[in-house]
């Protein structure tokens, strides 16, 4: 079992690399020939039986798909070693299964996507995931309706992120033109993506209240610093977000599984990053069925008073 370990770990070096290019096919030329040698020399009882042991869930029996498992996880393994504690979680081999269990979820938070009127000042709407071209398009149904109020609550509770394609579209309702939104950056600094905002304004409203729990994370979270960078009637109730301020991304195999590893570092207007201990609210309320009733009670205090906060 010690010898399966030391020869695939010769391999980690090399395919760390092409992780971190971002390689397409892992197993392209000499490596994919090597594993075929590889299962072919040696006994696939005791290779079932390293890789049932290792891999425990995520153990299929399909020894070519254990292999390339047992092997990401090793390489993970490494990688996590010089990966703070917090972050280890997105560092990780994904089944196939998984993988359509990510995307099928994704589409149905996205369908959750709900709006109502509170009264004729207030609009509610509830963001429940920055799903690629999902979530804007489920969003935009309820634009008119946004458009006929003055002020708005904006729910991210338990809306742990998703695609920045989400985010851009979305983003866009709230922003003039060429306004910074968001970029990648590496952890050396180099930028890898930048984006400003199209001119696509649709909403002007007087307040903007933001709910928001520990779930509230990723993109989400740097939504929020997006409107609070470039609005100045911008309050946050609820409690702490999550604190995930990295980019992961997900690179998949022939056969339908993948792996998932941090690649890029997200940055806000203004340099502005998602701190580790969470965006703290301007009010923190641990009862999430108080929230929504201090947000309306918050915008009526305030339109009383003459329209934009002090915050």
């Amino acid at each position: 079992m010690k010898i399966i370990k030391t020869i695939a770990t010769v391999m980690i070096g090399f395919l760390i690399s092409l992780i971190l290019i971002r390689a397409t096919d892992i197993w392209s030329s000499g490596m994919w020939h090597f594993k075929k040698s590889f299962l072919k020399e040696h006994d696939p009882a005791l290779l079932r039986k390293v890789f049932k042991e290792e891999l425990k869930e995520n153990y299929t029996g399909d020894i070519e798909k254990d292999f390339d498992s047992f092997l990401i996880s090793l390489i993970m393994e490494e990688i996590n070693k010089k990966e703070a504690e917090n972050l280890r979680i997105y560092n990780a081999f994904v089944s196939e299964e998984e993988m359509s269990a990510y995307q099928e979820s994704g589409i149905q938070e996205a369908g959750k996507i709900y709006g109502e009127s509170i009264n004729e000042n207030i609009y509610y709407i509830h963001i429940t995931k920055f799903h690629k071209k999902e979530s804007f398009k489920n969003l935009q149904k309820y634009i008119p309706e946004m458009k006929n109020h003055e002020n708005i609550i904006i729910d991210l509770r338990d809306n742990t992120g998703g695609h920045f394609d989400s985010l851009k579209e979305i983003s866009n309702l709230f922003l003039t033109e060429n306004e910074f939104v968001y970029a990648h950056i590496k952890k050396n600094g180099k930028v890898i993506e930048e984006y400003y905002s199209k001119g696509e304004k649709e909403f002007d409203f007087f307040n903007v209240v933001i709910l928001t729990n520990e779930n509230t994370a990723s993109v989400s979270e740097l939504f929020i610093l997006i409107l609070k960078n470039h609005l100045d009637n911008v309050y946050v109730i609820g409690t702490p977000t999550r604190g995930k301020g990295v980019v992961w991304s997900i690179s998949r195999f022939k056969d339908g599984s993948g792996y998932r590893f941090i690649s890029d570092i997200m940055v806000g207007p203004e340099g502005s990053q998602i701190p580790e201990g969470g965006i703290i609210p301007d009010i923190i309320i641990e009862d999430e069925e108080k929230q929504l009733k201090e947000a309306i009670d918050y915008i009526n205090s305030i339109m009383t008073q003459g329209g934009n906060p002090s915050v």
